[in-house]
């Protein structure tokens, strides 16, 4: 394989967004949005994102289904992805992980990103 396209490909499995949110940037892996059938819609990448969230895949699943107010389809099209019904732009999707990053990685009291599976930050250990 040739060196640029090994390039490329490194390039496309380090997709980060930057969000920015008041204050700071906080990155993160970007979702991979795909349509599944005409009805339904799937982020491939599921695992990616709650790891760099530092959050289990459970709490960022019921986030989502919660905020986009769906429910989620069981299927073997995309392995080790969330698939779930309705119609979703890319957006759209990035703004609820938006919302969940300042709702639930937030610390409340001193807006650090660097906080624990409980929410919980340094700060609050004292």
């Amino acid at each position: 394989m040739p060196k640029t396209s090994q390039h490329i490909i490194g390039m496309k499995s380090q997709k980060t967004t930057i969000v920015l949110l008041p204050g700071a940037i906080y990155r993160m892996v970007k979702p991979i949005v795909l349509r599944v059938g005409t009805k339904h819609t799937s982020i491939a990448n599921i695992d990616d994102v709650a790891n760099s969230c530092r959050r289990s895949k459970a709490m960022l699943t019921e986030y989502i289904l919660l905020k986009l107010g769906t429910t989620i389809k069981y299927s073997d099209d995309v392995p080790n992805g969330l698939t779930f019904g309705g119609r979703f732009m890319p957006k759209q999707i990035e703004n609820v992980l938006r919302d969940f990053i300042v709702e639930c990685v937030r610390c409340k009291v001193c807006l650090s990103y660097d906080t624990d599976k409980d929410g919980k930050c340094k700060c609050q250990n004292v």
